[in-house]
């Protein structure tokens, strides 16, 4: 699944232009759960309605553009309890490579 399409001068693609970059390389963008102004009351109602043992949580992302150094303030994420089996985090585990031409 596609999350975003990053440029050159590092700034994340506003969120309509994302989907049309998607569209047209025929890339499976993450499932849209809500569009609409910022919730909390919304976006706890999807949290408890999601299937924990399908779903490792959701993202909230600003629909503008994100430059990188903004990312940590325009991006959240909602994760289940327990969603890491490990106690190892991902960035400790060697890298390996996926194969992709």
């Amino acid at each position: 699944y596609g999350f975003s399409v990053w440029t050159q001068n590092n700034i994340a693609l506003c969120y309509d232009e994302t989907l049309m970059f998607f569209e047209d390389l025929g890339i499976i963008h993450t499932p849209e759960l809500y569009r609409g102004k910022f919730d909390l009351v919304t976006l706890r109602g999807i949290s408890e309605s999601l299937d924990t043992k399908k779903h490792e949580g959701f993202v909230v992302r600003v629909t503008d553009e994100i430059p990188f150094d903004n990312f940590h303030e325009k991006v959240g994420k909602w994760v289940r309890k327990g969603h890491i089996p490990t106690d190892e985090h991902w960035s400790k585990q060697p890298i390996v490579p996926n194969k992709l031409a």
